[in-house]
């Protein structure tokens, strides 16, 4: 008689599988994917690698008991296939989980990840646009400084615009109407900045807890980039639409300048530092992961890309269209944006006028609107494209990183057309004697988003081939 290792029954001595529980008296199962039996005692099966219990096993090493996704790294349970077993594997299959320094890492980079969401939570209530000006000059036809919070533009800057043309004798209608434009884009950007950064803050909340609960391992890093890099594009934003950077020196001497505040450039530091660390904490976490020299190429050019993707947002803040006077007795150098470069010009326009009789102004004006639209679109999608670069610390970077750089490097070159056109148009209305023009800071933009691109193609393909080999 043969006894069931499983259920101890009695069953013949010519039996295969036990009369009571139905299992194979050898104690042998059936491997869920090849099909074949192998011992019972063990994790994986001999021939092909895969989990005997049927549970899939993800290329971190993770066994995922239930649910959809990997609790370690967040990979969907459908794109998890059979592998045989690697080092990663045996670490599950032994039971012996991460030592105490991931840990610490793990908490550590959440931590930093936290204070980075806090600060740029707090950063984007209290971003400031300032006006600053120094000689005496100059001081007495703007102020020596005059600053003007995100909220002035969902209500009180259009009472302003409303006293302002009620203050003059005439004016024309396009003036007017391109007072409200530029107004309602400073509106459009302050609002989706304010929404992306309250939703990254609630899903970064969320994710904490998860983490600090236990039920995720993953901590909130991918919120944290999301909410940090919202901050970042809506203050470039901001500063793209009101840039103005004016010097004279000689016999009048002063500056006038406008961009953001010195508070709201140390909230974007100090957020972006703590999210840097955060992300450093957990590329440190995966230990060996990162030594295989296509790993470490894939993660260089990563970094590189985030960097230049980072120079490319910070010159599109200041691309603007560029004059340098040079005349006895001052020197004047001048960088406006392109909406306000155009507004001076439309505000002396009289009533009667009209593209016709007035074809550089209105020109200007509407290649300042067109060109302003891009710019804010060129700083979305490299927004995009540095979330996808951030993100990418797991490994893994999606086509979509590389989609979004290269509708930014679209945008860029579309933006620098835009000013080469507006730039044609200013030099008309006021002459080219004894003024350079110049749009240096839109070729920047554009060549920086063009690096950005080629980096961003290298990386994809490098994590591909990554993916493959790890199948």
């Amino acid at each position: 008689m043969k006894e069931c290792q499983f259920c101890h029954g009695e069953n013949a001595d010519n039996a295969v599988f036990c009369k009571n529980c139905g299992k194979r008296l050898d104690g042998k199962v059936l491997c869920p994917s090849c099909g074949r039996y192998v011992d019972g005692d063990g994790a994986y099966c001999e021939f092909c690698g895969a989990r005997v219990d049927g549970k899939p096993v993800c290329s971190c090493g993770e066994v995922i008991e239930d649910g959809n996704f990997c609790p370690r790294c967040g990979k969907p349970v459908g794109e998890i296939k059979y592998k045989p077993a690697n080092a990663a594997r045996s670490e599950v299959a032994s039971r012996k989980g991460f030592d105490k320094a991931k840990g610490v890492l793990e908490i550590v980079g959440t931590s930093l990840a936290s204070f980075a969401v806090i600060i740029a939570f707090i950063a984007a209530f209290c971003l400031r646009v300032t006006a600053v000006a120094t000689g005496d000059d100059l001081t007495s036809i703007v102020g020596q400084t005059e600053s003007e919070s995100i909220f002035y533009y969902f209500g009180r800057a259009y009472a302003d615009i409303a006293d302002i043309l009620a203050g003059m004798p005439e004016y024309n209608g396009v003036y007017a109407t391109g007072l409200y434009v530029s107004t309602a884009l400073n509106t459009v950007v302050g609002i989706a900045m304010l929404v992306c950064v309250i939703v990254g803050t609630i899903m970064s909340i969320i994710a904490f807890v998860k983490f600090m609960t236990h039920k995720t391992d993953d901590g909130n890093l991918c919120p944290a980039v999301f909410t940090v890099v919202s901050l970042i594009a809506g203050a470039i934003a901001f500063k793209s639409l009101n840039y103005v950077d004016a010097r004279v020196y000689g016999s009048v001497s002063g500056t006038v300048k406008i961009g953001l505040s010195a508070g709201t450039e140390a909230g974007l530091t100090f957020a972006a530092l703590f999210l840097i660390g955060g992300i450093i904490c957990k590329i440190i976490k995966q230990g060996k992961d990162n030594l295989p020299a296509k790993k470490l190429v894939c993660r260089i050019f990563g970094a590189m890309g985030a960097f230049f993707c980072v120079i490319a947002l910070s010159s599109a803040g200041e691309a603007a269209i560029e004059m340098r006077a040079y005349s006895s007795p001052s020197t004047s150098e001048m960088n406006f944006s392109p909406v306000l470069l155009a507004l001076t010009f439309i505000s002396g326009l009289k009533v009667t006028d009209t593209a016709a009789n007035k074809p550089n102004e209105f020109g200007a004006l509407y290649c300042g609107m067109i060109s302003a639209v891009l710019v804010l679109l060129t700083i979305l999608f490299l927004a995009l494209t540095l979330c996808g670069f951030l993100r990418s610390y797991k490994g893994k970077y999606t086509a979509c990183g590389m989609v979004f750089s290269i509708i930014a490097c679209a945008c860029s070159l579309a933006a620098l057309v835009a000013y080469v056109v507006d730039l044609a148009k200013v030099s008309a209305i006021l002459g080219s004697s004894g003024i350079k023009y110049g749009v240096g800071s839109a070729v920047s933009v554009f060549v920086l988003s063009l690096i950005t691109l080629v980096h961003s193609v290298v990386k994809f393909i490098l994590s591909k081939q990554i993916e493959k080999q790890a199948e």
